[in-house]
């Protein structure tokens, strides 16, 4: 470990938002992506199966510099980042500053149904978080113009660097937890196995008094007086990540730790359009997750503590090894280290204005705690409108970051391909104290919608077309407009038989005695040869509205199979199912539930 400690505690006021994919993730189309925030997203989705390519996302803010053209850098020249910083920052030094990197490679992942209520993913993720917090940013001021000949004071308090870099193999579940019409409610969970890359720490609460003139039994010498404690650790590879960088070379090294981690996520949507088939049927929808519950446990590590206090006599001191500088300390050791992940608090709320225009806000909010063995995310409260459909979405997120303060951004997602920032916008104005970016590339393979076929070509689909092969019109259910000069007659001489049309309990079986009615209803279709008739079967709302609507197609297919049996043409007569979606009385009591379990049989032109 051959930092300079002045360089190792001021290094992270210089490192490169801790969000990923900012933005995108509102998206009800960013598929097997929302198990990053919220592993239940993935049940009930627009998608059989969506399966990630690649997808990559950077970013870093800091309270420390803020400088023009930071994102532009960022992309064309991330090797020379540190370099720029140093020559076009404006820089805003505390005792107490703070700066977040955050790396997340999504590498091929997929998620699908099981069923309507059941959904799987797998995910594969590379991901890094380096966290400076309580840096003194005065410290660095004094060290990157460091003069010799001038006194110094360099405090530090609860200093704290992390650096973290490890890959996720998830396995996801999610499931539909209530779907009450109006109210639906959907959890999900994801289970992590974690493989540790590297991970360094560095901690400190002391103070450094550099004297220029030395002792007063040696006006020749420079001394540095340390007095708290320090402590640092690092994985034995930490200085091969740091000097050859790349992501072939976190792959190569995939293997320094282990352990388990964890998300947990709920789903609430308050669907008030809850018979919608081919678009989102809520209005409102909240969210709340917990992720990256878990931690990495490394053997091949080192971790030192010093305590207590010592005076340096050296004017080379810049160049001495860290252990060096503390030797005249207290030491002990061990050789393993704890790293946890970045646990977060994630709300969500996505209000639907009108089916193509959306407005999300978001809050992500660190809950680790521990700032000495964890990494912690960057709090942030975003709002995000957009505009959404099946093949594009765009998206601007304006958001307020605990470090690099007000950030406002552009995305887009065109079929497979997602790109964009959560801090474009804001670069492009002015300086920032932050910058981020993503792309990727995916397969969607999308539901096939139901109910979408118009075969008469009258504006209503088939799906819900009572006379989906004849021209009708929206108030007849998609038939021809009634003949009101016989309908009255023909539907009340035909309604005083189907009101005894009774069923065997969720069966379409009739009970004994039913057929005799329907004998009658036969009469009366016979006097009237020239009308065509709609039967039409309806329940309560005891059940699924699945299992409802179903029960109510094939109770309406029993009586005009039954028709069709004692000689009414098949061409006069049509069957439709309505389920519990047009009661005419309330389902709050037994009586009102009774009438709304009915077979009806309207006349058509």
């Amino acid at each position: 470990m051959k930092k300079n400690i002045i360089a190792l505690f001021a290094l992270a006021s210089a490192s490169v938002f801790g969000q990923s994919y900012t933005g995108y993730l509102t998206d009800n189309y960013s598929g097997v992506h929302t198990v990053i925030n919220n592993p239940a997203n993935i049940v009930d989705s627009h998608f059989r199966t969506d399966i990630n390519l690649i997808g990559a996302s950077v970013g870093f803010g800091n309270d420390y510099f803020g400088a023009d053209k930071l994102l532009s850098e960022l992309i064309s020249n991330p090797d020379g980042i540190q370099s720029f910083l140093k020559q076009n920052t404006e820089r805003y030094p505390s005792t107490r500053n703070n700066a977040v990197m955050n790396m997340d490679i999504l590498g091929p992942s997929f998620m699908f149904n099981l069923n309507k209520k059941n959904a799987l993913a797998l995910s594969s993720r590379l991901r890094g978080v380096v966290n400076a917090n309580n840096i003194n940013g005065r410290l660095y001021e004094i060290y990157s113009g460091f003069d010799k000949s001038k006194n110094a004071t360099l405090g530090i308090k609860d200093m704290n660097v992390n650096q973290h870099f490890w890959g996720e193999l998830g396995l996801s579940y999610a499931t539909v937890l209530m779907d009450n019409n109006e109210h639906f409610l959907k959890g999900g969970v994801t289970v992590k196995y974690l493989q540790g890359i590297a991970y360094s720490k560095a901690n400190a609460d002391a103070s450094f008094q550099y004297d220029a003139n030395g002792t007063p039994n040696n006006d020749n010498d420079n001394t540095l007086d340390i007095d708290g404690t320090v402590n640092y650790g690092y994985t034995s590879n930490i200085n091969d990540i740091r000097e050859n960088f790349s992501v072939g070379k976190l792959l190569e090294s995939m293997n320094a730790g282990s352990g388990f981690g964890g998300d947990i996520g709920l789903t609430y949507e308050w669907r008030p359009d809850y018979t919608e088939t081919d678009r989102n049927k809520y209005k409102l929808k909240f969210g709340l997750s917990v992720t990256d519950i878990g931690k990495i446990n490394y053997k091949d590590a080192t971790q030192d503590t010093y305590t207590g206090q010592t005076t340096i006599a050296n004017q080379a001191f810049q160049d001495e090894k860290l252990e060096d500088l503390l030797n005249g300390l207290d030491k002990t050791s061990k050789k393993s280290l704890e790293a946890k992940l970045p646990t977060a608090l994630h709300l969500n709320a996505d209000w639907n204005i009108n089916q193509k225009f959306y407005l999300n806000f978001n809050a992500n909010m660190d809950i680790a705690g521990d700032k000495i063995n964890a990494n912690n995310i960057e709090n942030s409260y975003i709002l995000t409108p957009r505009f959404e459909s099946k093949l594009f979405s765009a998206y601007i997120p304006m958001g307020l970051y605990e470090y690099s303060g007000f950030q406002a951004g552009f995305g887009l997602r065109a079929g497979p391909l997602y790109v964009g920032s959560g801090s474009v916008i804001t670069n492009l104005i002015g300086e920032t104290k932050g910058a981020d970016f993503y792309f990727g590339l995916k397969i969607p393979l999308y539901k096939k919608v139901k109910g979408k076929k118009d075969t008469d070509r009258d504006g209503i689909v088939d799906a819900m077309d009572a006379c989906p092969e004849v021209p009708g019109v929206v108030e007849n259910n998609g038939c021809p407009e009634e003949e009101v000069v016989s309908v009255v007659q023909v539907e009340e001489e035909i309604g005083m038989h189907t009101k005894s049309i009774y069923f065997n309990y969720a069966k379409s079986t009739f009970k004994e005695g039913v057929t005799q009615k329907l004998d009658a209803i036969v009469a009366v279709m016979n006097e009237y040869p020239e009308n065509q008739f709609s039967i039409e079967g309806h329940t309560d709302n005891k059940g699924t509205p699945n299992s409802n609507q179903i029960l109510s197609e094939k109770r309406a297919k029993a009586v005009m199979n039954y028709l069709i049996k004692k000689g009414i043409s098949a061409s006069r007569l049509s069957a439709r199912g309505f389920g519990q979606t047009k009661p005419i009385d309330t389902n709050d009591t037994k009586a009102g539930r009774a009438n709304n379990r009915r077979v009806e049989i309207k006349v058509k032109k």
